[in-house]
């Protein structure tokens, strides 16, 4: 549900267009929206004149990891299972996606 493109070093900020209305202004050059919104961007220079605007892409779900790095705990090791945000899930774990040893499992 992120829509990243290519900063234009002149831009002080973006203007994030969605479904037709502009709702976001920001600085760096990425919007996090909703799954199925239109979106189109246009960067703004330090004279507030206006690019083009970009060509409309329909923000997709979020549908996997693609990469993940652990790091080992105080005890040297990186064992157990985790929940995506971090926090360390029980033994018996409820259907969902985990980090278990530095890998994205699905249980």
């Amino acid at each position: 549900n992120v829509a990243t493109w290519t900063a234009d070093e002149y831009a002080i900020c973006y203007v994030v267009t969605v479904n037709g209305k502009p709702v976001a202004f920001p600085t760096e050059a990425s919007y996090t929206g909703t799954e199925g919104e239109k979106v189109s961007v246009q960067s703004v220079n330090e004279y507030g004149a206006l690019s083009d605007m970009s060509a409309e892409v329909t923000l997709a779900a979020a549908t996997a990891i693609n990469a993940v790095q652990g790091s080992n705990n105080a005890q040297g090791t990186n064992s157990g299972i985790y929940t995506i945000d971090g926090k360390k899930a029980a033994d018996k774990a409820p259907r969902a996606i985990y980090i278990e040893n530095g890998t994205k499992v699905a249980y």
